[in-house]
């Protein structure tokens, strides 16, 4: 039998005593064993000093830490708050793995003599920023080229400087030509990011909910924050029969918003339409008012969201607008109030007339012969908006002339803003971006003893602690610069 209190199992989880509750319970059983007559008290801080109390101190310290790891693995059962280990086994009950780290890969024509056999597993290849490629390995054919993958060394969200050259001197390869960025590098996957996309696998399986329709659109491919993740996918309901605004954008009644940034417009809107209620409608990608002369698409009034190419012209009741073959009327280039459509509308040049505008996509029903019913699907295609930070140092804890150019040059702050570091928040759809969250990383490329004053972020001319980013836009890390004060 003992006085020392134990873990106790509430409403709310497990609750572990206090230290100063498992000393006075150690303080207890020792006066007991001893017969009540040790100077020990834990109201008499004095007598915790005596080779007793330190027995009495010691045994609590060992109790409170086995309750902590007790806790600390309980804890782990959640899959909110698992890491590690733990929430990879979480992860084998839904036949998921953790995303390995890897470096950006590049793809080159390897060009030489034929029969020329390029060495794997060592670097053989350097970019215009001195990192180091290497590659799978192989021979060159008849026709003297050889299309090869090279990876960065690095693992890591490391962008290619072109070119790329060949560094360890093979006879019969001259160069590499063509090389070309194809899959940017990352981290392991982190715990945030893992969670989100277990979410995601369990969400896929509903029918009719926003996050059924995220985790679909998620799953089809949509990703341009790397390392791949659903923050890269917004999608938000309007159930009432009134028009709402939610982060910028107006959501008509009784209708459905989707946002992704990259992917396939296709597998995107085949997802949506896999998802969704029957009947329900598209939130566009802005409404405005405009009018229209040939292919000149002049706005006069941008009441919601972001007009943008690529998007689609959408008539108030829903409809695209259609050129003279038939085709969708989409916006091809242009900016602010003067636009330039890929043709003009063959029902009829508009004057004055609310439109709408999204990526539309139509996707046939495959549950049909031919012919098969046809719906047109809309979501918006977020743009990425480059959100710029400037870093604020004391000038009189000397920081290094080239502050500057340490923290252009690392990828800590693309880390840190992805999430890539294991860090939180995320910068994504609809988020808010804190210049706080760089603090850690920067602290950490310079020196000892810089001190930092802030650290602001801004989408424009003004600069401020957070920015709040619409659901249209997918934040970018865009220049950073600094400050002495």
């Amino acid at each position: 039998m003992t006085n020392v209190p134990t873990p106790t199992l509430t409403a709310s989880g497990y609750s572990i005593p206090t230290d100063a509750e498992i000393l006075t319970g150690v303080i207890q059983d020792m006066q007991a064993a001893f017969g009540g007559g040790l100077n020990l008290s834990i109201s008499n801080s004095s007598s915790l000093t005596t080779p007793m109390g330190q027995v009495a101190s010691s045994l609590t310290a060992i109790v409170s830490d086995c309750y902590a790891q007790f806790l600390a693995l309980v804890t782990q059962f959640d899959p909110q708050y698992a890491t590690g280990r733990n929430q990879d086994a979480l992860g084998n009950i839904y036949f998921m793995t953790r995303e390995a780290a890897q470096g950006t890969e590049v793809t080159g024509a390897c060009v030489g003599l034929p029969g020329t056999v390029i060495p794997s597993g060592v670097a053989v290849a350097v970019d215009g920023a001195g990192t180091l490629y290497t590659c799978p390995g192989g021979t060159i054919g008849t026709s003297g080229s050889l299309t090869m993958v090279f990876s960065n060394e690095t693992v890591g969200p490391t962008a290619f400087t072109s070119p790329l050259t060949i560094y360890q001197t093979t006879p019969g390869w001259d160069a590499i030509t063509g090389a070309a960025q194809t899959q940017l590098g990352n981290l392991v996957e982190n715990a945030q990011a893992f969670e989100a996309r277990r979410q995601a696998s369990v969400a896929v399986n509903a029918q009719g909910f926003a996050a059924a329709v995220r985790a679909a659109v998620f799953a089809s491919g949509a990703s341009l924050v790397p390392p791949q993740q659903p923050s890269s996918v917004y999608v938000y309901e309007n159930p009432t029969a009134a028009a709402v605004v939610a982060g910028g954008i107006t959501l008509p009644a009784n209708s459905l918003y989707a946002a992704a940034a990259g992917g396939n417009p296709t597998a995107i809107a085949q997802a949506i339409l896999s998802k969704k209620n029957p009947g329900c409608d598209y939130a566009p990608s802005a409404i405005f008012t405009a009018t229209c002369v040939g292919t000149a698409l002049t706005v006069t009034t941008l009441t919601s969201g972001v007009i943008a190419a690529g998007q689609t012209l959408i008539t108030a009741t829903g409809q695209p607008y259609l050129s003279s073959t038939g085709a969708a009327v989409t916006i091809a280039s242009g900016s602010g109030a003067a636009w330039v459509l890929s043709a003009a509308p063959g029902s009829g040049n508009f004057s004055g007339s609310t439109v709408w505008s999204a990526t539309t996509v139509q996707v046939p029903d495959s549950a049909y012969p031919p012919p098969q019913p046809v719906y047109n699907v809309s979501y918006t295609a977020a743009v990425p908006t480059p959100v710029n930070v400037q870093v604020t140092l004391a000038a009189i804890t000397q920081p290094p002339s080239n502050a500057l150019s340490i923290l252009q040059a690392s990828t800590g702050l693309v880390e840190a803003f992805t999430g890539a570091d294991g860090g939180v928040p995320v910068a994504q759809i609809g988020a808010t971006v804190y210049g706080s969250r760089f603090n850690s990383t920067i602290q950490a490329l310079l020196p000892a003893g810089v001190v930092i004053l802030g650290v602001q972020v801004s989408t424009g001319s003004s600069w401020a602690n957070s920015q709040a980013m619409q659901i249209n836009q997918v934040p970018a890390l865009g220049t950073i610069s600094l400050v002495l004060a």
